[in-house]
């Protein structure tokens, strides 16, 4: 942010661009960390706040996804946050907005998520990747909504435990899904990494695959992956066989073959 945009001076992690807008003046919404949702309605040059209905307590907002057949429909997650006004960390949510972003609605609480997918197959699908360590609903590491954020169903830990990883820190197994990726040509393909807490004795847990909409994962091939400290997967739009992953330390990686 700087003086005279509208945009707060906090870290923004999280930018989508409605690909419906018209071209000269683009509708953006990002998430500002600490400060909550905003939107733009010129490309950027300026930006309003766009959080009603979110808890004034937490606007801690990581990231916002759009639905891909609606750019109206948004869903927010936000981590935890320290709250000056009752002293105490107050819990992660996620959070729904249909009317783009002019408010929004709780729809699950007490989660630490750190990211969050919507399926481009069926939009009412949503994968929201969680941090457990924090006790709040240990040991969930991904929640799995199947009617548009209404209800949602959990995983546990255990079956990002079979990464080729580290393994359990002086806190023992504290995973959490720290990205997620959809194939877009193949219906139910879906990607996700993991980190783990403990950053000095730990090398995360690499890239799992999953082919049945998320309910059950296995590790994916990691040769030639030499960090499974993840924080981004992409897959490649113009050709799905190409998988990048972001680390923390060691750069960029590609599975697939190289580019054309």
């Amino acid at each position: 942010g700087h003086e005279g945009s509208g945009l707060p001076p906090g870290g923004v992690f999280s930018l989508v661009i409605d690909p419906t807008s018209p071209l000269a003046s683009r509708t953006l919404f990002a998430a500002v960390t600490g400060y909550g949702v905003y939107r733009s309605d010129d490309g950027g040059l300026s930006w309003r706040a766009a959080s009603a209905g979110l808890p004034e307590e937490n606007r801690n907002v990581l990231q916002v996804a759009m639905d891909p057949t609606d750019p109206r429909r948004l869903v927010a997650i936000a981590g935890a946050q320290y709250s000056a006004q009752t002293r105490r960390r107050e819990p992660g949510y996620i959070a729904r907005s249909t009317d783009g972003a002019e408010s929004w609605q709780v729809v699950k609480s007490r989660v630490e998520p750190q990211c969050v997918l919507v399926d481009p197959f069926d939009p009412r699908r949503i994968y929201v990747g969680n941090r457990n360590f924090s006790g709040v609903d240990y040991p969930n590491a991904l929640y799995i909504s199947e009617d548009g954020g209404d209800s949602w169903i959990s995983l546990d830990q255990s079956q990002f435990l079979a990464g080729p990883g580290s393994r359990d820190g002086d806190q023992g197994a504290r995973v959490l899904v720290s990205c997620l990726a959809a194939d877009p040509t193949r219906p139910g393909r879906l990607y996700a990494a993991c980190r783990e807490e403990s950053y000095d004795v730990n090398n995360g847990r690499g890239v799992f695959v999953s082919d049945d909409w998320g309910l059950t994962w296995q590790p994916f091939p990691h040769a030639g992956l030499s960090n499974y400290r993840i924080g981004t997967l992409i897959v490649d739009p113009t050709n799905p066989a190409r998988l990048y992953a972001g680390t923390s330390g060691n750069g960029v990686f590609r599975f697939g073959p190289p580019p054309e």
